[in-house]
């Protein structure tokens, strides 16, 4: 009898190792998709985003049956509390998912013409992410078409026709519009008509932008798109009602000049 007893005992601890094992790998696994940051530079992705989720479903699925199985609870008390979980689970994945994968970049913006003759342009955010190692190449293309059409040397003319900034970090919450932010002074070749591109990169990607300002019934017109460098993907497309186009789009002037989170 006494060795019937001990098997018995023995059984219900190793159920009880079994249980605790359950729980420590559903735990790990729920937890481990946080790594991925780690492991890929840019953890943002719609892959790794899905591959995540998949990870943390499958545990939370895995930590339901756990609990389910595990206490003694009555049915109800079970599952008002599975139901609750899933809600905070299911609106924390609606929250965060479309948040992530939205895209940051960085916009070189027109902000101000001076009266001598040149245009201040500052960078604008859009997007919830910080862009890190910011850099910035801007190509007066009026001016550089100039030298081409009159067989002079590009590269001896080149500070004349683009320059580089490095503007560092720039997040979304400063949106650097503030006096010593990071910002490019240009006197344009052709004012009244002005054709301008801007190539930015930073750490996680880039865009090509293309910026055009046009002098129409004493105001100023903006035409400025943007597209991702890798994707091919347009960022940013607008052009003001005066704009000498007859392409309908949203208009640039005031959202241009103001950052977005």
């Amino acid at each position: 009898m006494s060795h019937g007893k001990k098997k018995k005992g023995k059984s219900k601890s190793v159920q009880k190792a079994k249980s605790s094992n359950g729980w420590l790998w559903a735990v790990v696994v729920f937890f481990a998709p946080i790594g991925l940051s780690y492991v890929f530079p840019n953890s943002d992705t719609f892959t790794v985003i899905i591959f995540g989720w998949a990870c943390s479903l499958a545990a939370f699925g895995a930590l339901i049956h756990l609990f389910w199985t595990g206490l003694k609870w009555s049915w109800w008390q079970k599952t008002l509390t599975i139901l609750l979980a899933t809600s905070a689970v299911a609106g924390f994945a609606y929250k965060t998912i479309p948040e992530r994968l939205r895209p940051s970049y960085v916009l070189v913006s027109p902000l101000v013409w001076f009266e001598q003759g040149a245009w201040y342009f500052g960078l604008t955010h859009r997007g919830p992410k910080t862009c890190f190692s910011t850099k910035v190449l801007f190509t007066d293309v009026d001016r550089a078409q100039d030298l081409i059409k009159n067989n002079q040397s590009l590269g001896a003319n080149m500070s004349s026709v683009q320059t580089l900034l490095f503007a560092g970090e720039v997040n979304p919450k400063g949106h650097n519009i503030m006096f010593g932010a990071p910002q490019i002074t240009w006197t344009p070749f052709s004012p009244l008509n002005s054709h301008f591109t801007a190539e930015v990169t930073w750490r996680d990607g880039g865009l090509h932008e293309d910026i055009r300002i046009a002098r129409v019934n004493n105001t100023w017109q903006y035409s400025i798109y943007a597209k991702d460098h890798d994707s091919g993907k347009l960022l940013m497309s607008c052009r003001d009602k005066n704009f000498p186009s007859s392409e309908p789009t949203q208009p640039c002037f005031p959202d241009i000049v103001r950052g977005t989170d």
